[in-house]
Order: structure tokens, then C-alpha cells, then sequence
């Protein structure tokens, strides 16, 4: 056997023990997290600094769980619907999105998901997810390596809501807090079992997306039933229906 053949095979024994030892190190790491992952997490050493994202209520009883990915299409459509959920339930739940960028199959996720979070850092997260996923055929569809952070500055410069620091931005972006953030979502997510896209758990319990839709598209009524059913086992009530009032008949 030539020395070069040698060579070859211990860097591909090498390599594969490395790979081994890696696998073992994350689920290590995985092991030993050990925070209450179905409540909202503060900010520590583990996330870069920065707290889970919730709409809502943080410290409800009911608290719901989402992962995402920004360059998935059907977060995209579940997002104004949670943002629905959200708003109609008020303090009574929490909603906490992490995020779960499937860069196999979406090469700008993660990218997306630093975006936000950079504006998270400016107290707009849920402004630059909104729009993030509402312009996701835009930037998702146009975007190169070298090319969208162009793109998401543009998202970024269009929200109103807050005053808003171009060049914090754009360092906070790249920053090694934000890349640890994502990372600490991603393990969580795998301590949860998630494999998918959008990925909800309720109360700690997974819920099958699927299982809130018909003919493809999501049902609201179905997924106040189910967080009804949940509020009510924690002896919390519903909100009140709203009468609407009657619009008198002309004439009368």
C-alpha cells in the first residue's frame, strides 16, 4: 500500500471519528440545557444575551411555542394567523417564536433570521418578521449570498413603528451574539424533537399544524377550540365574544 493511499485513509478515519465525536458533543449539549423550554427563556450567556421573542403575554399560563423558518412558505401563511390568535387572546396566552432556519432547503433562512433578530436588537423583531414574511416572495426569490443583506436592509429600512440605526443594524447583523442566538434556538428545537416547519407545541405538547386546516388553509375556530379546551383545563377563562351590534334597517 502506497504511503499516499495511507494518508488518504487515516483523514478519512479521522474525519469520521471527528464527525462521531461532534455528533456526541452536541447531544451532550443538548442533555444538559436546563431551562424550561415550553416557558419563555430570559436573556443569558447561553442565547447570546437575547430573550426568547413572545407575543402576548410572557408570563401566561398558556404558553405557546412556535418554531420557524423565515424562507418557509407555510410559516409565512401560519404567521398572520398567529398574530390573529395572538391579538384576539391577549394577556390570557404567550406566544414565543424561535427560530428554526432549514438552510438544506432554504439558503437565506438563517440569514433572515439574523435580520430579525438584528432588529430585535432595536426593539423591532415583530416588525421585521412581519414583514419579512409578508415580502418573502420578493427577497426569497432574488436573493444571493452577496446580495441579501441588501434585501433585508431594505425590509428593515421600511418599518415605521420605532427610530430606527442603519449601521447598528448592519454590525449587530453579523454579530457573534445574534449567530448564538440562532444556534441555541436550534438546539432547543432539537431537544423538542422538531423536524419541521412551522412547529408548534402548546403547553409543552406538540400540535400537528395540519390538524388546524382545511382544504389547505389554516381554521381559525378550530384553533380557538383547542386553546379554549387548553385555558380551560388550567382554569382559565376564554375571552368574552364581542356582540357586534345590529345595523338598524333603512328607514326604520
Amino acid at each position: 500500500m502506497s504511503k499516499g493511499v495511507i494518508v488518504a485513509v487515516a483523514l478519512v478515519v479521522l474525519g469520521f471519528v471527528g464527525l462521531l465525536v461532534f455528533s456526541q458533543m452536541n447531544k451532550e449539549e443538548e442533555k444538559n440545557i436546563s431551562y424550561d423550554i415550553n416557558r419563555p427563556i430570559e436573556a443569558n450567556e447561553d442565547n447570546g444575551g437575547i430573550a426568547d421573542h413572545v407575543r402576548g403575554n410572557k408570563d401566561a399560563k398558556l404558553i405557546i411555542v412556535e418554531y420557524g423558518d423565515l424562507q418557509c412558505a407555510g410559516c409565512a401563511s401560519a404567521e398572520p394567523i398567529m398574530k390573529e390568535i395572538t391579538d384576539y387572546y391577549g394577556d390570557k396566552i404567550g406566544l414565543v417564536f424561535r427560530n428554526y432556519p432549514i438552510t438544506s432547503g432554504h439558503p437565506h433562512s438563517k440569514a433572515a433570521a439574523a435580520a430579525a433578530e438584528a432588529a430585535g436588537k432595536q426593539g423591532a423583531y415583530f416588525e421585521m418578521l412581519d414583514l419579512l414574511y409578508a415580502n418573502q416572495a420578493v427577497w426569497s426569490g432574488t436573493a444571493t449570498v452577496d446580495n441579501r443583506y441588501d434585501l433585508f436592509l431594505d425590509v428593515f429600512k421600511s418599518i415605521n413603528t420605532v427610530a430606527l440605526d442603519e449601521s447598528k443594524f448592519k454590525s449587530d447583523y453579523a454579530s457573534g451574539d445574534i449567530n448564538k442566538k440562532i444556534d441555541f434556538d436550534l438546539k432547543l428545537a432539537a431537544k423538542q424533537g422538531v423536524d419541521y416547519t412551522p412547529y408548534f407545541l402548546i403547553g409543552g405538547e406538540p400540535v400537528v399544524a395540519s390538524e388546524w386546516s382545511v382544504s389547505g388553509r389554516y381554521d381559525v375556530a378550530k384553533i380557538k377550540t383547542y386553546i379554549d379546551e387548553k385555558l380551560a383545563a388550567l382554569g382559565v377563562e376564554k375571552p368574552q365574544a364581542v356582540e357586534t351590534p345590529e345595523v338598524e334597517k333603512a328607514g326604520e
